[in-house]
């Protein structure tokens, strides 16, 4: 669906090529990641700061918090006993090829904790020139739809390899499916939130997907738990 940048959190420096998305970037350091691509992704150099709370999922299923190896459980108590700013932003790094099944664990710990909206690091689609710096870039989804706000339901799940989505209890195919949702955020765009619900089979990069066709319908985007 869009191609795959490898990459790792911090700012790129001088000294490279021109890269375009698919190419391996070189970087500083970090826990290693392919990183899911997004068109609506904005820059979040605070991201790059080296007090910045990053938890990182590798496509082996393994979770970093820095760059220390934890559980779920070890992630909840971290969070817990790190003093941290009322504003302070939760950025998950996740591997493209990563199950979002082990990408919700860091979300239900993200909710746990607090925070309301954390964000979703994904590379860009546009080049990177020889000494261009280039902050960090994501999507920051809500954990829950706000009191009072109408909403959209976008639920997508892995049939067979493939994925197919429903918007509203309708089949809906991925190629139309902006387009789909301005028309159903169009009136009372305000008020209106799309709730997604994916599947613990999908990629972390076919969420980001669902996360990008939201932003580009002009909307707020939450990531509901998994149903049990």
């Amino acid at each position: 669906m869009k191609h795959l940048l490898c990459a790792c959190l911090l700012t790129m420096t001088a000294g490279m090529t021109v890269v375009a998305a698919g190419q391996v970037v070189p970087l500083q350091k970090g826990v290693h990641v392919q990183m899911a691509v997004s068109t609506k992704a904005s820059p979040v150099p605070a991201a790059d700061e080296p007090n910045a709370w990053v938890v990182t999922i590798t496509a082996d299923s393994k979770m970093y918090f820095g760059d220390d190896l934890v559980s779920p459980e070890n992630l909840a108590e971290g969070l817990k006993i790190h003093p941290r700013k009322p504003d302070a932003k939760l950025y998950i790094k996740a591997d493209a090829r990563a199950a979002y099944a082990e990408v919700e664990k860091a979300l239900k710990v993200a909710r746990e904790a607090g925070f309301a909206q954390p964000v979703l690091l994904a590379a860009g689609t546009m080049p990177v020139l020889a000494g261009q710096t280039v902050p960090p870039r994501g999507l920051a989804v809500m954990v829950e739809p706000p009191t009072g706000s109408e909403v959209i339901v976008v639920q997508s799940v892995s049939d067979r390899g493939l994925q197919r989505v429903r918007v509203q209890n309708q089949s809906v195919q991925i190629s139309v499916l902006v387009n789909t949702l301005e028309q159903l955020m169009a009136g009372n765009a305000d008020k209106r939130v799309i709730l997604v619900k994916a599947s613990p089979r999908l990629t972390f990069a076919q969420v980001v997907d669902l996360v990008d066709a939201g932003y580009a319908a002009g909307a707020k985007v939450a990531l509901a738990p998994l149903e049990k």
